[in-house]
C-alpha cells in the first residue's frame, strides 16, 4: 500500500466541463503523490520543516467536527481520506491532456502558484 493520491487542479476540469459531451472521464494529475512526499515540498518552499502526521479515523472526524463541519460531511471526508490511504484512487490518466492538448499542471507547480495559502495557515 502506497498511499498516493494523483492530485488535480480545478482548472483542467473546469476547461472541459461539458466541452467534450463525455460523461464519466478520470481526470486525475499526472502522478499520484503520497502525504509525506507533499509534505516534503512545502517545506522546501516555505523553508521550514512541515510534516505529515497520520490521524486514525476517529481523531480525524473529531478534528473535522470541531472545525464545524455537519457529521455526515465529516464522515464522507473520513471515508475519501480512507480511500486514499488504501491507494484505491492511485491510477493515473492521461485523459486531461487528451481531451486539452495540454499537460496537467503539477504538484509542484500548483504549490508555487498557491503558496500564500500556506504561507497565511495560522493553524500548528
Amino acid at each position: 500500500m502506497s498511499n498516493r493520491i494523483p492530485l488535480i487542479t480545478r482548472r483542467p476540469r473546469i476547461a472541459m466541463a461539458g466541452a467534450t459531451g463525455r460523461v464519466g472521464s478520470a481526470l486525475t494529475g499526472p502522478r499520484a503523490w503520497t502525504m509525506r512526499q507533499i509534505a516534503e515540498h512545502l517545506s522546501i518552499l516555505l523553508g521550514r520543516t512541515v510534516t505529515y502526521g497520520h490521524q486514525s479515523r476517529e481523531q480525524q472526524r473529531a478534528a473535522l467536527s470541531a472545525d464545524g463541519l455537519a457529521p455526515l460531511v465529516a464522515d464522507l471526508l473520513v471515508g475519501l481520506d480512507q480511500m486514499f490511504r488504501e491507494s484505491a484512487l492511485e491510477e493515473t490518466t492521461s485523459t486531461v491532456e487528451a481531451l486539452t492538448g495540454k499537460p496537467p499542471r503539477t504538484l509542484q507547480q500548483w504549490l508555487v502558484e498557491n503558496i500564500e495559502i500556506f504561507r497565511n495557515d495560522a493553524r500548528p
